[in-house]
């Protein structure tokens, strides 16, 4: 992903995140997982934290992704590779103690990226890819993006973690990892 596009896909989250139910909070957990780029947000809820993961495509796309997952241990979540589990609308939820997952899933699409930007195809496209672009166009381009995604933040992951906190605080965690 562009470094243009990054900064401004980062500021408007940061920006509109103000827009969603729940105070979530930019914060950057001391964890393995968490790869540079990603801006993680935290929402501390009764039983767990609940967090959404910014992911840019390190692919060459300009797109960019968002992963969820929570944690009763109150940190970012302690796993082994992300996303650790399927969220299956249908099946419903198993409620691990913490866990990340594609926050697609929520809404019943086990891939949503949002595509800035197509990839260059003619030689021409790839030599205007390597100029700069400014950071007003940069921060214009991801806007409707960024705004979609926070959209199904507020539509299906919201009330997505206010179930599972609800259903947490009714599960004992018998012991710490």
């Amino acid at each position: 992903m562009r470094k243009e596009y990054k900064k401004a896909i980062s500021r408007a989250f940061e920006a509109n995140v103000k827009r969603l139910v729940f105070p979530f909070v930019l914060v950057r957990p001391k964890s393995s997982m968490i790869v540079p780029g990603e801006d993680v947000y935290e929402w501390i809820g009764k039983n767990a934290n609940f967090f959404i993961t910014v992911v840019p495509q390190r692919s060459g796309m300009n797109a960019f992704g968002l992963e969820g997952g929570w944690s009763v241990y109150r940190r970012f979540p302690a796993i082994n590779f992300r996303p650790s589990t399927h969220i299956d609308e249908t099946a419903g939820v198993t409620l691990l103690p913490e866990c990340t997952f594609l926050l697609s899933e929520v809404w019943g699409d086990s891939s949503a990226l949002w595509l800035i930007k197509e990839l260059p195809s003619s030689l021409d496209e790839i030599t205007r890819e390597q100029l700069k672009i400014d950071p007003a166009q940069a921060a214009e381009d991801v806007r409707p993006f960024v705004e979609s995604a926070i959209d199904m933040i507020i539509k299906h992951v919201i009330p997505f973690y206010r179930l599972i906190d609800e259903r947490l605080g009714s599960i004992v965690i018998e012991n710490e990892h």
